[in-house]
């Protein structure tokens, strides 16, 4: 939050941004979704949320709440996550399993 109140005219911009988001499969392509993961990725400081590591733009950007569950492109049901700690919260996707292990620990 402190972030948000940092960089007001920001955080307006890109909420709203959000508002524009549809549920389509090619969503992460859309200059959209690239400001809003800019956004969540500074206001991490560029590192895991969960294990605090510095990973530059190497970080993922997860949806606390899923979007088929209700969840949104907001910023509060965002946070940036390395691929192993985003790998973890999705155990079955072996996509993001796969994917993980290229930054193993």
């Amino acid at each position: 939050m402190i972030f948000a109140l940092r960089h007001p005219l920001r955080w307006i911009f890109v909420n709203l941004l959000a508002l524009t988001m549809r549920r389509y499969h090619y969503y992460y392509e859309t200059w959209r979704w690239q400001r809003i993961r800019a956004y969540c990725m500074d206001r991490e400081d560029h590192r895991c949320r969960q294990c605090k590591r510095p990973m530059g733009n190497a970080l993922d950007v997860h949806h606390k709440r899923w979007v088929a569950r209700g969840g949104s492109w907001h910023t509060w049901n965002l946070e940036s996550l390395c691929a192993a700690d985003h790998a973890g919260k999705h155990p079955g996707n072996t996509t993001l399993a796969e994917h993980a292990r290229q930054f193993a620990r």
